[in-house]
């Protein structure tokens, strides 16, 4: 039982080495992955990519989601406002209401608007 025990945590604390010559843990390559991401090679047989921009996937070809929060120009003080929508990202688009905030990976939130006026 002690044996095994040892052999275990021997395992765990030994570093792997690579004695390939030039070797290194980044791929030589990123063309494997798409949209900026950086290739990592996690093993000899294991390549991982790191996606960046928020895109996401094996190959990083899922884009980012983009949601629309729109609401009144002049909501009232203390007021909760806004509706959420996923609509396509197309410049220079408004809203009747005239009022309109870009935000992506947000999962939960809540806007309130207050006066922040002072009084001197």
């Amino acid at each position: 039982m002690t044996l095994s025990v040892l052999i275990i945590f021997l395992l765990i604390i030994t570093p792997v080495t690579n004695n390939e010559p030039n070797s290194a843990f980044t791929c030589n390559d990123d063309s494997d992955c798409q949209n900026g991401g950086k290739c990592i090679q996690i093993s000899k047989d294991l390549e991982y990519c790191v996606c960046i921009n928020g895109f996401t996937g094996e190959k990083c070809i899922n884009a980012p989601q983009t949601i629309f929060i729109e609401g009144p120009k002049n909501p009232s003080k203390d007021s909760i406002f806004g509706t959420i929508s996923k609509r396509s990202t197309k410049k220079g688009r408004k809203n009747p209401s005239g009022f309109r905030v870009l935000i992506s990976y947000i999962k939960r939130f809540m806007i309130c608007h207050k006066n922040l006026t002072s009084k001197n």
